[in-house]
This record gives structure tokens, sequence and C-alpha cells, in this order.
């Protein structure tokens, strides 16, 4: 059991060590925000899934339940206008038209993946602005150890 008190730190090393610090809380932050979004749209994926297949149990065909159909009432009639009759970038009016008609439930699973490997990416740099952070204070103390000497 060390029962060495602690070295009385300034305020202005508490407020760098706090200014080094708070990025990392930050990026942590965005990561679990991140994974759990990731979950909730894995889960909303799973339960249209589940809803089509009860509905497939119940009519005997499957109906899909559309990106499309989810989003309808959202969207601008100005912006269902130019995506079903596009007069200038017909390309892309046609990309979305196509990805309008993809399986919801398909939708969500991918964008699940997509936002728990975004996810994974941001907890990678947080981990190593930590390492290079303890890193910097190790030096520092060997340093303040070797000036002692």
């Amino acid at each position: 059991m060390n029962t060495k008190l602690q070295v009385h730190l300034s305020i202005s090393d508490r407020l760098q060590n706090w200014i080094r610090l708070f990025p990392m809380k930050v990026l942590d932050s965005i990561a679990i925000g991140l994974l759990l979004t990731a979950g909730v749209s894995f889960l909303a994926g799973l339960l249209a899934l589940a809803f089509q297949a009860q509905f497939w149990f119940d009519h005997g065909s499957w109906q899909p339940i559309t990106v499309f159909a989810a989003v309808y009432g959202f969207l601008p009639a100005t912006f269902l206008h130019w995506v079903f009759d596009p007069t200038d970038w017909v390309r892309l009016a046609r990309a979305l038209e196509h990805f309008l008609f993809w399986s919801l439930w398909w939708v969500l699973m991918l964008l699940s993946i997509a936002i728990f490997y975004g996810a994974l990416a941001i907890d990678k740099v947080s981990h190593r602005r930590r390492l290079r952070y303890h890193r910097m204070r190790q030096n520092k103390l060997r340093e303040g150890e070797s000036q002692g000497d």
C-alpha cells in the first residue's frame, strides 16, 4: 500500500490535465452514443423483420415494409415529385428511387453495422489519445525523478 502523499498540483497543472483529458471524454461519449444508436437500429430492424414474418404467417404472402413506406409522411411533396419525375440530376433521383424501395429491415441492419464500426473507430482513436497522454505523464515523472537525483 502506498502511504506517500501525492504532490500538490497547481491550478494551471490541473487545468492542463483537464484540457488534455476533455477530448478523450468527448470521444468516449460519442462512441457510447453511437453504440447505443447502433443497438436501437439493429433492434428496430429485427422488429420490422418480425412484423413482416408475422404478417407472412397470418396471410401467407410476404409484404415487405419499404424505406419509402416508413418515411413517406416526412418527405416534402417537392422531393417526392423530383424523385419520381426528375428534370435534373436524373441519375441521383433514380438511385434514390431505387433506395426508397429497399426493405426497411435490411437498411436498418446495414445502418446498425455501419454505426457500430464508426463507434469502434472513435473508441480506438480515444484509446490512442489516452495512451499518448499516459506516456507523456510517465515521461514527465521520469524526468522529474532524474532531475531530483
